[in-house]
């Protein structure tokens, strides 16, 4: 089954940085199919109403308020008006730039759009451990002059999911004191 149109660009993020590839095999089993990115990405999706700011003076285009590593599920995306109605115009999103571009100008002044937002570094660490766990029982082993490190697999997926979930924690700046 092919990936939903609207989580194509997270799927894509995650085969890159997850380095998970369609024809992984473990156990005789094939991993990483769009299926399986999608369920991930699917269990982290939460719906979200963020506010839009406009970049330019004719109201058409607006900025939307996300950090970079977040993706947006285009299929679930509504804009509304600050008083809370569906804005009718029509848009195109720029999933790249984080923008809505209107082909009218919109008159009200704060608009907010309600998606399922997906945090990557959250998909990602969760990608990890999931392939950790499959190599959590690979061995080092020896044999004559010739030797494997498998655990080293292993050591390489727990430290990309650190990673990556180290990235989630939130940070709170310290207070100045001179």
């Amino acid at each position: 089954m092919s990936v939903r149109a609207s989580l194509l660009q997270a799927t894509r993020f995650l085969r890159q940085y997850g380095n998970a590839s369609n024809t992984d095999v473990f156990e005789g089993v094939t991993y990483w199919s769009d299926d399986q990115l999608e369920a991930i990405l699917d269990t982290l999706g939460k719906r979200v109403r963020v506010r839009l700011n406009a970049s330019t003076s004719d109201n058409t285009t607006f900025v939307i308020d996300l950090p970079r590593h977040y993706r947006l599920d285009t299929a679930t995306l509504v804009v509304y008006t600050s008083g809370g109605t569906v804005v009718s115009t029509s848009y195109t999103l720029e999933q790249g730039r984080g923008e809505l571009v209107f082909t009218e100008a919109l008159t009200t002044d704060y608009y907010y759009v309600e998606a399922l937002v997906i945090n990557m570094w959250e998909a990602l660490a969760d990608l990890w451990e999931q392939k950790a766990n499959q190599r959590v029982h690979y061995i080092d082993f020896k044999a004559g002059s010739n030797k494997v490190n498998l655990q080293q697999e292993y050591t390489h997926c727990v430290d990309r999911g650190r990673y990556y979930r180290n990235k989630t924690i939130k940070r709170h700046r310290r207070k100045w004191r001179p």
